[in-house]
């Protein structure tokens, strides 16, 4: 597959005999960042049924997108759109736009991991704040400064 060659992080398989590829992306070190389902359509002539089959695959499988790449694009289309959350590319774009979906799900996965830490740095700082030997820590200041301990003795 030539998108093994594009990607050599990727677990990327064949899910079915009709041509669809699911795409496991992951960094260097094999953290697992998203997912995409390519649909292919070796046809000439679009057809609107494939958006509401794409849709059911995405669920099963659980990607993140779901692609129909294709040479028969919808009317009034050209190279990429999207409808009802399926993207639609015409073949000859595939290697372009595969490699701007997967860095997009390499910087969400990057920005959901820093989140996830910042969350946890709060939840550390807030149970620190919050705990018995910090209160304890803050009287102990708190009787050792004479100017600290008038404070809080104010009404």
């Amino acid at each position: 597959m030539a998108a093994k060659l594009l990607f050599p992080e990727d677990d990327i398989t064949r899910v079915r005999t009709t041509g669809d590829v699911l795409q496991l992306i992951q960094t260097a070190n094999k953290r697992p960042c998203g997912k995409i389902l390519w649909e292919s359509k070796n046809t000439s002539n679009w057809q609107s049924i494939w958006i509401e089959k794409a849709q059911q695959d995405r669920k099963e499988r659980q990607t993140d997108l779901v692609i129909i790449v294709t040479a028969a694009m919808p009317a009034h289309s050209r190279l990429l759109t999207q409808t009802d959350g399926v993207w639609i590319l015409e073949i000859n774009a595939l290697p372009m736009i595969a490699t701007l979906f997967r860095a997009m799900l390499l910087r969400i996965a990057e920005a959901n991991s820093y989140r996830q830490l910042e969350d946890n740095h709060l939840e550390i700082l807030r149970r620190y704040l919050l705990s018995d030997q910090f209160s304890g820590k803050m009287r102990q200041l708190v009787s050792q400064n004479k100017y600290l301990s008038a404070f809080m003795a104010m009404p």
